[in-house]
């Protein structure tokens, strides 16, 4: 037999991350945390779902339905309130999927609203392209949507369910809190940013969102990849922070807790993906920039790193695919990088060969790393082009002391790497 309508619905709310604790921290507007903080997060929603068990045995439908709608709204909120609504919603959610008929006669509604929820879901970062553009920051108006839609589907036909044996859940969550102690004791729950000589390496490097060219994801070679070259900094672009398009995974936690780096974070699209700036120096300050974009919305960052005795500012930028988008975002990006204080560095996915004028712009201000460019930085099948920059402010007290490419399949993007000595 088909699955009913409200089975349907739970599993758009479960799609839409109501079960995943980074995307819950996401959605509060957490742009930077840590394992430590992941496994928390992970931990209380866990918690909040064993108790789903012993709620559905004694809440009231008609609170049932008021709370899930009413925290259903927490969406807008932010921080701590945000994390606390929707971890009670999820529980609220799970203890009212009914224990009997969940299977039940075919709801051709049921199954549209499904396609429909999940197709909003899935295609957010892809809204502008179909005259949608509020979908790239909006995916709250389809949680909160799900969830009145879901309140209302089980406010007729909520069944108590009698559980009389608790053990399963006792043995769930000290299995669970094991797992936290061992997972903390073998990687890095936190940063162990520190200040070191004033000679280091940087990486300019689009990570593809953690995908090879073959669509697998990547996130363990990409970590092991950065560990074994030992970069001090990366400007990353493409970095997916817990985004339903890629099953949650969040590259800047995997990437620091498997190396110890600092990371600062600017989301493009839905607080889940963005350009990012990783470091094994201390973040003084970070501040993010949205470039106008005609197509997906581009991102900027800049951060102030604590170097030796001194300080280093730098930005990691994604242009767009046009080069009209790319004169425009150009000229924008300079605004950006001279305001006080001023970017010694500028690295990224330009999108553009050296020929062209946003280059030509960029480089009015500031000198490319390279004498002569990498015959190529980005690689798909038999096409190639050399794309990706680390640029240098003319005036900086920066010297370059060499430079090069880093070949590898673990992106589509390949690392380009300089040699820097800070003054």
């Amino acid at each position: 037999m088909a699955p009913s309508f409200k089975l349907y619905a739970f599993i758009a709310l479960f799609e839409l991350g109501l079960a995943y604790p980074n995307a819950i921290l996401r959605y509060a507007g957490f742009k930077v945390y840590y394992l430590r903080e992941f496994i928390i997060a992970a931990v209380l929603l866990s918690l909040a779902l064993a108790w789903s068990v012993i709620l559905c045995e004694k809440i009231n439908e008609r609170a049932l339905v008021i709370l899930i709608t009413l925290l259903s709204f927490a969406v807008f909120i932010g921080g701590i309130p945000e994390i606390v609504g929707l971890l009670i919603m999820a529980s609220l959610v799970v203890a009212a999927l009914p224990s009997k008929n969940v299977l039940g006669s075919h709801s051709f509604f049921g199954a549209l609203y499904f396609f429909v929820i999940a197709v909003l879901a899935v295609t957010t970062d892809a809204g502008v392209y179909i005259g949608l553009p509020f979908m790239q920051e909006k995916l709250e108006f389809v949680i909160v949507f799900a969830s009145l839609v879901y309140a209302l589907s089980v406010f007729k036909s909520f069944e108590r369910i009698n559980i009389s044996n608790k053990n399963p859940v006792a043995l769930f969550i000290t299995a669970l809190i094991l797992v936290s102690v061992v997972v903390s004791s073998t990687y890095f729950p936190t940063p162990s940013c520190s200040e070191t000589n004033n000679e280091f390496v940087i990486w300019s490097y689009n990570i593809h969102q953690g995908f090879t060219i073959y669509g697998a994801f990547n996130g363990h070679d990409l970590a092991k990849l950065i560990a074994e070259n030992s970069p001090a900094i990366i400007a990353m672009q493409e970095v997916d922070g817990g985004r339903i398009t890629s099953a949650y995974q969040d590259i800047p936690v995997i990437i620091s807790a498997y190396t110890g780096m600092c990371y600062a974070y600017q989301p493009a699209i839905e607080n889940t993906y963005g350009v990012a700036v990783f470091s094994i120096y201390p973040i003084l300050s970070s501040e993010g920039y949205l470039l106008e974009s005609i197509g997906e919305q581009r991102a900027s960052i800049k951060v102030t790193l604590k170097i030796g005795g001194g300080s280093l500012i730098l930005i990691s930028v994604h242009l767009g695919l046009t080069p009209e988008e790319r004169l425009m975002q150009a000229d924008e990006l300079l605004k950006f990088s001279v305001k006080d204080p001023q970017a010694q560095i500028v690295a990224g996915d330009f999108n553009a060969e050296v020929d062209e004028e946003s280059i030509k712009k960029m480089l009015l201000y500031y000198n490319d790393s390279f004498q002569k460019r990498p015959e190529y930085t980005w690689h798909w099948k038999e096409e190639r082009e050399s794309i990706d920059y680390v640029f240098i402010k003319k005036d900086a007290k920066l010297e370059i002391k060499s430079a090069g490419i880093l070949e590898t399949l673990v992106s589509d993007h390949i690392p380009v790497w300089v040699r820097i000595k800070l003054f």
